[in-house]
């Protein structure tokens, strides 16, 4: 609407001045609507973009934790696997240094002292045993490996075996003849 149609339909100057001033063309209206409307779609786009980023996001903190998780298990699982490996070869050493009672010397075995190496031994463990030999004994068998018996394919030093006495005076003539002889 112009002023002079304003002033036509019964408003003063002022007022159809004030009402202009105040109007907006519809095709001015309608552009800041479609704008309007326009940036709306935006703002609703942007929301489920972060929405669909949050819910990333979410995935990657709980992807994270299971990764965090397993990690720490395989470190338990580590750490079980060198305590095997090394109550492996103390179990073998002392089977070496023949433990009578395997257990009962593990027992008195300082275990912290003793570090498993790369290359499978035991750091400290052939000290510890040591010990443990001297001051208990008794755990181990310490017995040395008994000569064969004379005869058999062997025979004895000296010749033919000589028959055993068959009487008390049989010894002691032999016990005399031995003592005059040498």
């Amino acid at each position: 609407m112009t002023k002079q149609e304003l002033m036509e339909l019964g408003l003063s100057e002022e007022a159809a001045d004030r009402v202009l001033k105040e109007h907006v063309p519809y095709d001015r209206f309608k552009q800041v609507n479609d704008d309007k409307k326009a940036l709306e779609g935006q703002v609703k786009d942007r929301d489920s973009a972060i929405e669909g980023l949050n819910a990333k996001l979410k995935a990657g903190e709980d992807a994270a934790k299971s990764i965090e998780q397993l990690q720490e298990q395989l470190k338990q699982k580590d750490a079980q696997a060198l305590s095997i490996r090394k109550d492996a070869a103390i179990q073998v050493a002392l089977t070496q240094a023949k433990a009578k009672n395997a257990k009962a010397a593990l027992a008195l075995l300082d275990l912290d002292k003793l570090e498993l190496q790369e290359d499978g031994s035991v750091k400290g463990l052939k000290e510890a045993l040591e010990g443990l030999q001297k001051s208990d004994s008794y755990l181990f068998d310490t017995e040395q490996p008994k000569a064969p018996p004379a005869g058999g394919f062997n025979p004895p030093a000296g010749g033919e075996p000589k028959e055993a006495p068959k009487t008390f005076q049989d010894a002691v003539r032999a016990g005399l003849e031995a003592q005059m002889k040498g």
